[in-house]
């Protein structure tokens, strides 16, 4: 028998948006599969703007509150999406667990170790009813990996390398994401995936020790703080300038602030070492500044025998044997058309299925443990120091 769950989100904005609109929908088009229905959002912009948004998304008569605890207090909720801006992600996490309701939250979990203290006083009992946005540990791409390593195949791991040249960055230098103080900055914002994504990789391994290193040689400048595109003087021949990236074909990067302004945050690329209590040791590395077909995203983790990789802008999965002359090549395009690899659809299938009583595979504790890398990456690149993991 088809359930259907009512679920409440918080922070209406483009990720909630989408998670909602594309993923969601496209779950809830599955004949046979339970239902989500949304019921009420709490967002504070202004009701015809959000009127219009939610209709978009299917579902024009959900009731708006300006507070979460008045939705909680009217609403009979099965399930709740905490989609806000960073900074609020501990707060109403928080908020939730006071009503014990089984949540999805967004990454990261916490910008500071302050808040993330907070949050590891509910883990007794919010863990196994939180799950957390780390869509690339369900995608199936990731999942065929693990299969494929977990037989032994590789022989003994010696080492992981990670790769994430983000080629859709402009945002994070033109957009409210350049305000690192309200993002927590650039390890929490895209290092959070790949650490969690190798702690699914290798059955969720003990990190005790980690360095990180950043620079910040391009996105850098002298311009006025608080400088929009559309006021300066420089707008026709800025690289950068919202009718150049235009230009480029990029328009969906398209921010209004200029990316050279004396108070554009964030770093343009940056590299971690993890260390773990087996001695092996992960290398993962981002970079804001590659572009176009230059992106990259993947893993490629070598064992004694052989080494595999794969990689998410082709969807494939390669095996190169190191005592013979053989390889093996997986394309799993089919299987990795929506979004985060399909990941986000597997993602509601999970959150779903959760809301039915089954197990979290990301729980609150792995968003907690994701964070506490990316907060000790940030604090390592910043001080040049190593970092132990408690």
């Amino acid at each position: 028998m088809v359930k259907t769950y009512n679920i409440g989100i918080i922070g209406f904005g483009k990720r909630a948006k989408d998670i909602w609109g594309k993923s969601i929908t496209a779950y809830n088009s599955v004949p046979d599969n339970d239902k989500c229905r949304l019921v009420a959002i709490v967002d504070p912009r202004p009701e015809d703007e959000l009127r219009t948004e939610l209709s978009v998304c299917g579902a024009p008569d959900a009731r708006i509150y300006r507070v979460p605890v008045e939705m909680y207090e009217n609403e009979k909720l099965d399930g709740v999406i905490i989609g806000t801006r960073c900074s609020l992600h501990t707060k109403m996490a928080l908020i939730n667990a006071e009503y014990g309701i089984p949540v999805l939250l967004e990454k990261p979990v916490s910008t500071t170790d302050e808040d993330l203290a907070s949050l590891e006083g509910i883990l007794d009992t919010m863990d196994e009813k939180t799950l957390i946005s780390f869509p690339l540990r369900v995608a199936p791409l990731a999942v065929r990996a693990k299969e494929i390593i977990d037989t032994g195949i590789l022989g003994k791991i010696s080492q992981v390398q990670g790769i994430n040249n983000v080629p859709y960055a402009r945002g994070y230098y033109h957009k409210w994401y350049r305000d690192d103080s309200e993002t927590g900055g650039l390890f929490l914002q895209k290092s959070t995936h790949d650490l969690d994504l190798i702690q699914f990789i290798l059955n969720e391994p003990k990190p005790v020790m980690i360095s990180a290193t950043e620079t910040k040689n391009i996105f850098v400048g002298d311009m006025p703080a608080g400088l929009k595109c559309a006021d300066c003087e420089k707008r026709a021949e800025c690289p950068e300038s919202d009718i150049n990236v235009a230009s480029y074909g990029d328009r969906y990067q398209i921010g209004e602030f200029c990316a050279f302004a004396v108070d554009t945050g964030n770093h343009d690329s940056a590299s971690v070492i993890v260390k773990y209590a087996d001695g092996m040791h992960a290398v993962y590395t981002q970079n804001f500044v590659a572009r176009k077909a230059a992106g990259r995203r993947g893993l490629r983790i070598i064992g004694y025998n052989a080494t595999l990789e794969f990689e998410f802008n082709s969807n494939c999965i390669d095996i190169f044997y190191h005592n013979e002359n053989k390889t093996e090549h997986i394309d799993m395009t089919e299987l990795c058309k929506h979004s985060h690899g399909g990941g986000d659809l597997k993602m509601i299938d999970s959150y779903v299925k959760m809301l039915g009583g089954a197990r979290s595979p990301a729980p609150l504790s792995y968003g907690v443990l994701s964070a506490k890398l990316c907060l000790a990456a940030r604090r390592s690149a910043e001080e040049n120091v190593f970092v132990k993991i408690d």
